[in-house]
């Protein structure tokens, strides 16, 4: 079965978030979260790594298990995890993979972007005009062939 397939030792760029959608069990409806895990692999290319349905909300407990079943099936370093503003979500990460740089994903920034801004400086349609905060910085994203060399060189768990 694909979602028990063995990983890449090495992601560079893992997106992590969930999507609640109506399930129907056992003839009732109930809202669940499936957790979704986007890997980015040394030559750039995009992959799910898995699906994971949970029991309703969306919480840094059942995250924890979903980057333990990643580490489970061969990931030994994630680079760069993109998440959302879930609170312990970063600790969960930090966990199982601690020298991964987290950051929070532009879609789930956008809003708090929207905050920081003064009434004044946003545009029509409440587009923001405002030069985004330090600490909200998007990191530059290098080239797959950069990422691959820089990997090269390194035992799992080595990056700063």
């Amino acid at each position: 079965m694909w979602q028990n397939r063995p990983l890449a030792p090495i992601y560079p760029i893992l997106y992590l978030d969930a999507i609640h959608i109506k399930l129907k069990r056992s003839g009732k409806i109930d809202n669940v979260a499936v957790y979704n895990v986007l890997g980015v692999d040394l030559d750039g290319h995009r992959e799910i790594l898995g699906h994971w349905i949970g029991d309703g909300a969306e919480g840094a407990n059942f995250w924890l298990s979903v980057i333990t079943d990643l580490q489970n099936r061969g990931v030994q370093e994630v680079f760069i995890a993109a998440i959302d503003g879930l609170s312990g979500f970063k600790d969960a990460i930090q966990s199982v993979f601690p020298k991964t740089q987290v950051q929070r994903c532009v879609i789930h920034q956008t809003p708090a972007l929207h905050h920081t801004c003064p009434a004044k400086r946003r545009g029509a349609g409440n587009a923001v005009r405002c030069k985004c905060p330090p600490e909200l910085e998007i990191c530059g994203l290098e080239r797959p062939q950069s990422l691959r060399r820089r990997s090269e060189n390194r035992l799992p768990g080595s990056h700063p």
